[in-house]
This record gives structure tokens, sequence and C-alpha cells, in this order.
């Protein structure tokens, strides 16, 4: 991100716009009970996803007012490199994030995958959507989205490349002098993409929930939502000690004047600008409640608390990660599961690339092992593919149709599969494989001579 943008700032003038349209926002039926202070990005969502009510004159006021807010927003910060697209960037930071994951999914990440598929136009079309970008009224809900890259969505596609440029997240040109923004989404954009919705700054920003909650609870989002007063799920040994159930423990979380809410599903305490203290992060203190009452006034940081497994980039290690991490790591091929670091929080993949253990990194947990941590997927296939690039020898392909007998691999000149990644990273050919990734002859040899080369 241009180091001329300043997120908090940019927030800043989105409230005050969004005050300057006065009751249109603030008195509707469907939102009266919701804080719209200090720009509230999770509400401001809720305001553009939310379908149309029986009173549709309300709901274009509405949806006016707030388009009206994001244009004088992006036109007073328009020299910094802010845009309209790049504020619903941030807006819609997680269901674009999710959108990128379900395009690794289908294997869909350069502009002749996508447009080769279907679901992965579709997927396109749904960001351009979102983005508010005019891709025609074509489809089963007249709004464009057909499954079809046509020219309306590669000039859409265009206009988030001139956003992601104006940002100074994706170079004008590559490196051979053509221009980026050619409507093409691939591997470039995506790239450029992920990183406007989860840089540290916009993962703040989308994860800020409003400071006075209304009654009732706060708005229903999928990263944030408070916990609710009946939910007795497992909580850290010493948890006690704030209150016998989760209900008292917002209670003290209110006392102290913070909250308690779950933050990317770990229990967690919340000041009002928007940090956050994990509870277990709070349990490893002398006193835990007087820490979190010193947190809440800003007396002391998270960092200060006695935890320390701790990765560079700010992200803790808990118990619940470690577990997932244990869990799904060993399972990604090209990962050296026996390089994994909780102390220093890295873990290395096969050609010694260390990563550190962070959701940016990562890309994410989720219950389907197949799709967790997608980044650090991506980051292993980019370096396979780089790995023998050059190469008129070898050749490294993903996962085929069958991934039980063709699993991300590499072929010798004849097409035959020598050796997995899995492999690779291991040092060591798996004789328990299909007998079809067997048929090449020498693969111990040919795998001792890659290594020799390659790494």
């Amino acid at each position: 991100m241009s180091e001329n943008i300043n997120q908090s700032e940019v927030q800043n003038t989105l409230a005050s716009k969004i005050e300057g349209q006065g009751e249109v926002l603030t008195n509707s039926d469907e939102l009266k009970n919701i804080n719209l202070a200090e720009g509230n990005i999770q509400v401001l969502k809720q305001i553009l996803s939310r379908e149309e009510g029986e009173d549709e004159a309300e709901y274009a006021a509405e949806q006016a007012a707030l388009k009206t807010a994001i244009e004088e927003t992006a036109a007073a910060h328009d020299t910094e490199g802010v845009s309209e697209p790049l504020i619903r960037m941030w807006i819609h930071g997680e269901d674009i994030g999710n959108s990128l994951d379900e395009l690794g999914a289908l294997n869909a990440e350069t502009y002749a995958e996508i447009l080769a598929s279907p679901e992965a136009s579709t997927i396109v079309q749904t960001i351009a959507r979102q983005l508010d970008l005019d891709i025609g009224e074509g489809g089963e809900g007249e709004d464009g989205v057909d499954s079809h890259y046509g020219a309306l969505t590669a000039e859409a596609v265009g206009d988030i490349q001139a956003a992601l440029i104006k940002a100074g997240l994706l170079p004008e040109n590559m490196e051979d002098g053509r221009s980026n923004q050619d409507g093409k989404f691939g591997s470039r954009t995506l790239a450029a993409l992920r990183s406007a919705v989860t840089t540290e700054a916009a993962a703040a920003a989308v994860d800020e929930v409003a400071a006075a909650i209304p009654e009732g609870g706060a708005v229903a989002t999928t990263t944030e939502t408070v916990v609710p007063a009946n939910a007795l799920s497992e909580l850290p040994t010493g948890s006690e000690i704030f209150g016998a159930n989760e209900e008292e423990i917002s209670t003290f979380a209110t006392d102290s004047g913070v909250s308690f809410l779950r933050h990317n599903g770990v229990p967690s305490f919340m000041r009002p600008g928007g940090e956050f203290l994990t509870l277990e992060q709070a349990l490893t203190n002398e006193d835990p409640k007087a820490f979190v009452a010193q947190w809440g006034e800003g007396e002391v940081e998270a960092s200060d608390s006695e935890i320390t497994e701790a990765d560079e980039a700010g992200v803790l290690l808990t118990t619940e990660t470690r577990n997932k991490l244990n869990t799904t790591l060993p399972h990604i091929a090209g990962v050296d599961f026996s390089s994994l670091d909780f102390e220093n929080g890295t873990v290395q993949i096969f050609d010694g690339q260390e990563i550190i253990l962070s959701e940016a990194a990562l890309g994410g947990y989720t219950v389907n092992p197949e799709q967790s941590y997608p980044a650090l997927r991506r980051t292993i296939r980019f370096a396979a593919e780089s790995l023998v690039e050059d190469s008129d020898q070898f050749s490294f392909h993903r996962n085929g149709a069958n991934q039980l007998s063709e699993p991300a691999h590499f072929t010798n000149q004849a097409g035959e599969i020598i050796f997995t990644l899995a492999e690779l990273t291991n040092n060591e050919i798996d004789t328990d494989m299909p007998y079809t990734v067997n048929v090449a002859t020498g693969r111990a040899d040919a795998l001792a001579g890659f290594r020799e080369q390659f790494l």
C-alpha cells in the first residue's frame, strides 16, 4: 500500500461524509439501532449487502447515500492514491479474500485458467459487482454475472487494476514494458488484490466494531461476533478468574471499559481503538484482571503480556492455532513439517524458504483441510514452478484429476512422473505411492540429481 495512504484518516473522512448524509442512513427502520460511529467498516458492509426490504425507496436512498459518501471520501483522498474501488475493497475485504481462495480451490489463478472456467469467471464478476463496477445486466439476476468473461468484465477488471496501481499495490507496467492495466485477471492482479484486503492496517479497519454495542448484540459478520450470553464453549484454563461463564466474562469486560468477543474465532478482549488482547494472552499475567483493566486504559499493550510465542508479525500462536497447524501442515505437499518452529513462529518449505506463521503468509484456516492456508499453498506452487521455469529437462505439475495417483509432481522430458513434491520435500521416495507414479525407472537417482542441480 502506498505510504501516502493512512487508512485511519480515510475512515474518519468516511465517517464525516456519512454524517453529512443526515437521517437517510441513521434513521432508517432497518438501521436505526446500528452504531455508525467512526465510519464503522462492518456496518457499511451490512448496508451495502442488505437485501431490498418492503420499502424499496428507503433501500434505494440508503444505497445512494452511502455511494455519495464513498465518492466524496475518495475525492478527498485522491492525491494519496485512494479510489472508490479501494474503499469498497476494504469494506468487502473478507468476502473478496474468500473469493480469491475459491479461485485457488478451482486451480484457476492465471488469466487463461480463469477465462476457460465459467465458475472462475463468475467469481471475478462477483468481485466486480461488490466493487460497484458495471458489468452489464446479463445473467439470471440481471446483474451482469453470467459466467462469461466478456468485454464489460474485462473493462471492470481494468478498473480494479487501475485502483490497485493508484494505491501502489500493482506496478504500472510489467517487466517487459506492457501495462498491468490490461483487463486480464490473473496471478499479478490476484496477488495485488489480496494485498489490498489483507494488509495489517486494512485488517484492523475491517475488524473494528462499534464501541457501543446496541441492545441485542452487534451486527453479525463472519469474522467478528459478540460472544453469546449463553455460550459455554471451551475456554483456556483459568478463564474462570474473569467469570463463571461467558456472560460473566462479558460483564467483566464491560465494567473494564472493553468488549469481549471472538476475533477470528479466538475469544478476545477489544478496546475502543480496535486493538485485541486474546483471553489466553491475558491469562499469562500474574494478575489477569488487573492487566486487562490496564490494557483497556492504554497503560500496557498486549505485547507486554508474558506470552512469548508470537511471530514477528504479531500473531499469537495460541494452543488452538498450534493444534490447527499440527493437524493441517503435514498434509500440505511442499511443507517441511520437521522445521515447524513455534517459538520463532516459522516453518520452511521444500526449497528452504522460511514462512512466517501469520495470517497473511498462510492465508487463513478453514474447516476444509483442502482449502486451509491457501496463501501458503500458492507460495509453494509458485516456488516449485519457478524452480524449473528455465529447465528443458523437468516440468512441475499441480494435482491432477486424481490427486491420489497424480499429486503435485515433477515430470521428465518424456512426461513421466519421476517424483512428487512431497518426495522432494522429504528427500525420500515413497514406495507406497500408486504404481502409476512409479513407472519411471531410477526415481531415487533422479531425485538425488534434481536436488543437487536445483537445491
